[in-house]
């Protein structure tokens, strides 16, 4: 008997650690096989050979990604060799453990939806998406939703000009201090609702060069953004713009925002647009004709004492600005009268105008040619676009989006610094 119990028991020892390291679950997707290990670790390869295809799993309409059964087990994802994908689609979404994401060779050149695709992610604190090509993107809205840890996203290699929805993209990011989203093209984007909806520690954002003309909902865009202080949107055009309403609610800390082509000859919603902004002190409006851009006055009904708000415009067009609807509420100077403050780093003196009028002689190493493409190396973290001469603009299928450099539609480009499809030229 004791000769038994004792094989049991060495039996027991040799098959129970060898159980304790079997995967959590595997399977395949197309060309495909996935392994969640015993430590969470997704980690996705070609079945054969060196290249995968991952099946479509597409939308919510047509089902989830195959490993999603398991998203609670999932800490960390790695793609061996080449994995082609023709979706994004929540790929990763309610993985409340992942903490790291190794794209390797993984291409979504095909994939025109990344809905979704971190959704829920609470665990994730930074991520890489420099090599992913998003050339063909449609959708990414609710792509970070509710990534409540993470802290710095780097988008600047994202291509949009096929993107239609970036609605709720980073909402409750409650953690993101940085976004850089200012290289976005934005052409075509209809949908930014909630965008960066309680993204409570984000203090900058720039959206000096996006194109919103096609933007239908802007809905509490900005809502809750307690710790943000400026945001450029000196290119923000509401001609299509249904609703603006809360987009800058609750942001205690906002205290200037440029206001230059908002217009008021389409019945928008601004209801409740700046309430809860005590903070407020300047808008910027750099359009010489304030009758071009005339906003509505409902805009402000939220706001205490607008008299104390100073409104800076060209110093030609102080007087029109301070006879027009809507404007003349504000106190309003000349912006070369802006005082100018110390930036506390080597003596150099700045304004805080959003208009940077030194970006005209901008030195950089980065070249750009008339197609947008881009060589050389780029600052992401540059508070400015580098500034191309060329001589003419070439004709291309994509239709020119032209703004002067203080943020005036313009219908061609003209001799000087002209933004043209969010990028500075020169024409000589």
């Amino acid at each position: 008997m004791k000769k038994i119990i004792t094989l049991v028991f060495i039996g027991l020892s040799i098959i129970l650690p060898l159980h304790s390291y079997a995967n959590i679950a595997e399977g395949t997707s197309g060309s495909c096989k996935w392994v969640i290990d015993d430590e969470g670790v997704l980690t996705i390869s070609p079945s054969q050979g060196e290249i995968g295809r991952l099946e479509k799993w597409e939308d919510w309409r047509s089902g989830v990604c195959p490993w999603y059964k398991y998203h609670g087990s999932i800490t960390h994802v790695k793609f061996e060799k080449k994995i082609y994908t023709e979706t994004c689609y929540a790929m990763f979404k309610d993985c409340e453990l992942l903490e790291t994401v190794d794209f390797g060779q993984f291409n979504i050149d095909a994939s025109g939806n990344m809905e979704y695709m971190f959704s829920g992610c609470k665990s994730l604190k930074e991520i890489d998406m420099s090599t992913l090509n998003t050339d063909n993107v449609v959708y990414m809205n609710n792509m970070f939703a509710n990534c409540t840890s993470i802290k710095s996203i780097d988008l600047s290699t994202f291509d949009t000009y096929k993107v239609k929805t970036m609605g709720m993209m980073f909402y409750n990011c409650i953690s993101l201090e940085f976004v850089d989203v200012s290289r976005f093209f934005t052409t075509w984007l209809v949908e930014a609702q909630y965008m960066f909806f309680n993204c409570k520690k984000l203090k900058n954002i720039d959206l000096r060069f996006w194109d919103t003309s096609e933007i239908m909902d802007m809905t509490s865009m900005f809502d809750s953004c307690v710790n943000l202080q400026k945001v450029d949107l000196r290119c923000l055009d509401t001609y299509r713009l249904g609703s603006m309403k809360n987009a800058f609610r609750n942001c205690h800390s906002l205290e200037s925002l440029n206001l230059t082509a908002v217009r008021g000859d389409r019945d928008t919603d601004f209801e409740g647009l700046f309430t809860g902004c005590e903070s407020l002190k300047k808008f910027y409006a750099f359009n010489d004709d304030p009758f071009t851009w005339t906003i509505q006055e409902k805009m402000f009904n939220t706001i205490k004492e607008p008299e104390k708000i100073i409104l800076y415009v060209p110093r030609a067009s102080v007087e029109l600005y301070k006879s027009a609807p809507g404007w003349k509420i504000f106190d309003v100077r000349a912006m070369e009268d802006e005082p100018k403050e110390a930036t506390g780093e080597g003596g150099n003196k700045s304004s805080e105008n959003p208009d940077e009028k030194s970006s005209d002689n901008t030195n950089d190493n980065t070249s750009e040619s008339t197609d947008g493409n881009t060589s050389g190396s780029t600052d992401n973290h540059s508070s400015d676009t580098p500034v191309t001469g060329i001589g003419s603009i070439a004709t291309t299928s994509k239709p020119s989006v032209v703004y002067s450099i203080g943020g005036s539609r313009l219908s061609a480009p003209r001799k000087g610094v002209n933004i043209i499809n969010g990028k500075k030229y020169l024409v000589k």
